[in-house]
């Protein structure tokens, strides 16, 4: 009687644990459907920021849906392409600019420094220039090696 009660107590724990538990599975899936929509419809805005935070939460809370954590890498990897590639565009403008007004400051500085009559603000304003257009180039060329890494690790999967 006592181990009737004990089997019988035992399988009602076990398929409430059962039920339970696909409820939760379901329900992550819910949940990660949800967040992989998002994240795709702020993608495909140009929200990528707002996309990254809904593939990031995917991830930490959706562990075990392992066919939605893999599209969301793929998601990942596009949106931070797409997303680097518009930085490269961004900067590679703004770098063109101030080359252009480098090198129209370079031809006047320099008749200026061989006459012996740069001030100290004419060359303190070249090396500015000169500083800014440095950092934007190596800004650009780090993007740029961002968009090739990005795209071999696309094509290797």
């Amino acid at each position: 009687q006592k181990m009737k009660t004990s089997i019988k107590t035992f399988l009602l724990v076990f398929v409430a644990a059962i039920t339970f538990h696909s409820c939760s599975d379901s329900s992550m899936e819910k949940q990660a459907q949800h967040y992989l929509q998002e994240a795709k419809k702020h993608a495909d805005k140009g929200e990528f920021d707002q996309a990254l935070a809904n593939i990031d939460s995917l991830r930490k809370n959706c562990r075990q849906d392992i066919k939605a954590r893999e599209a969301a890498l793929k998601l990942y990897q596009s949106t931070e392409l797409k997303r680097a590639q518009q930085t490269v565009q961004q900067v590679d403008a703004k770098l063109q600019q101030i080359n252009s007004e480098y090198n129209k400051m370079s031809g006047t500085v320099s008749s200026l420094k061989k006459q012996g009559i740069a001030t100290a603000q004419q060359l303190e304003a070249f090396t500015k220039m000169r500083i800014l257009r440095d950092s934007l180039q190596t800004a650009f060329d780090t993007e740029c090696a961002k968009v090739r890494f990005i795209k071999q690790k696309m094509s290797e999967q």
